[in-house]
């Protein structure tokens, strides 16, 4: 019996070495970018770039090569090296923006069925090429794969872009009442920058969210517990009131109303609610804050300005006819299943009725509290 045991150990161990073995020969992509090569050159195919981290953590190996499938890829960077690439510590996939106009469903269905793929990989769209900004050295950051992965992820949690994984670009593209979104990202010397957000319809970039209107987005899209904003209202052409406002929280609320039947976009309203509140962190302006009817006005003008602001955001949404916050899938079910059936969302979008009312309310105004 206890040689029995024995042997068992043994065998144990030996596992352990040998998958100690492998471990050593394998090489993990952390980042992967997909890029378009010229059309009398593809054939089909495009270019598909990778990065390695080395031993030291300190260097990176870069990979590319044109191929049909991420897969014939993989194996061709496995020939090159003495390592065989594995994804199974992928942290972001990136596509040219010039590849999202033509679609990105084929490529990330394929990411999507490998089961070595995780569901939380980010999604993220490249100003340029997502080939050479993955290939440039970034001295502050060896490791552009980690690097890109850190940004998104404060990013996020700033409330500043939406964090768009592989789950919640397949979830959205499969809903016929949303649309997805992800970041856009550029290469700008030695630093990496988030320019916009891009919008999809279906599996398509259309159009992008600039940098100024992050924040405008994020009311629309849902609730947060965090996030900052800062504004730079205009009063007149020569007074402006600049207000920064921290830790802030929204509410969003959504109310459909209908005509019946409903034949097109033009017999639907759709109304937003937003509850704000957040901290004073700064102000210029000729408003004295000490006083309460002060306080009021500023409160007013902001409501006006997130007003103006979000509504402009959802008449470019609708003019490319970009679900980007979601709000088929509260007409869906405010509609009977053949009603929906009947209306083309895409197109009747692009008439529906919205009107937002933020409500916003400062919480603190620091030490110019009464």
């Amino acid at each position: 019996m206890i040689a029995r045991i024995a042997l068992v150990l043994v065998l144990l161990l030996l596992t352990g070495c040998g998958d100690q073995r492998i471990l050593e020969e394998l090489g993990f992509a952390r980042s992967v970018a997909y890029d378009t090569i010229p059309d009398q050159e593809s054939d089909g195919r495009i270019q598909i770039s990778a990065t390695i981290p080395k031993a030291n953590q300190q260097e990176k190996i870069f990979f590319t090569t044109i191929a049909r499938t991420s897969k014939e890829a993989r194996i061709k960077f496995s020939k090159e090296n003495n390592r065989r690439i594995v994804s199974g510590q992928m942290r972001s996939v990136l596509f040219g923006i010039d590849l999202a106009k033509k679609g990105l469903w084929d490529h990330i269905d394929t990411l999507i069925r490998d089961p070595q793929v995780s569901a939380n990989v980010h999604v993220i769209l490249v100003e340029g090429s997502g080939g050479d900004l993955l290939k440039k050295e970034y001295k502050p950051y060896p490791q552009v794969g980690e690097y890109i992965d850190e940004l998104i992820k404060t990013e996020a949690r700033a409330t500043a872009i939406p964090d768009s994984r592989l789950y919640d670009f397949s979830r959205d593209y499969y809903d016929d009442g949303a649309d997805p979104v992800a970041p856009i990202l550029k290469s700008t010397g030695a630093k990496i920058k988030v320019v916009g957000i891009g919008l999809f319809r279906d599996d398509r970039y259309v159009t992008r969210i600039p940098t100024d209107q992050f924040m405008f987005i994020a009311f629309l899209r849902g609730d947060f517990r965090s996030g900052d904003i800062t504004m730079r209202i205009p009063e007149t052409k020569q007074h402006h009131e600049n207000v920064m406002l921290s830790s802030m929280v929204n509410k969003r609320t959504i109310h459909v109303t209908r005509n019946h039947p409903v034949r097109d976009g033009h017999d639907i309203q759709v109304d937003i609610e937003m509850e704000i509140s957040g901290s004073l962190l700064e102000y210029t302006g000729q408003l004295k804050l000490q006083r309460s009817s002060d306080q009021i006005k500023l409160e007013t003008i902001m409501n006006k300005y997130i007003k103006q602001e979000t509504e402009r955001v959802l008449k470019s949404m609708q003019k490319h006819r970009v679900d980007s916050i979601g709000l088929g899938q509260y007409v869906r079910n405010k509609l009977s299943y053949e009603e929906w059936k009947n209306l083309d969302w895409n197109k009747a979008f692009a008439d529906v009725r919205i009107s937002v009312h933020p409500h916003i309310k400062i919480k603190d105004y620091g030490k110019l509290q009464e």
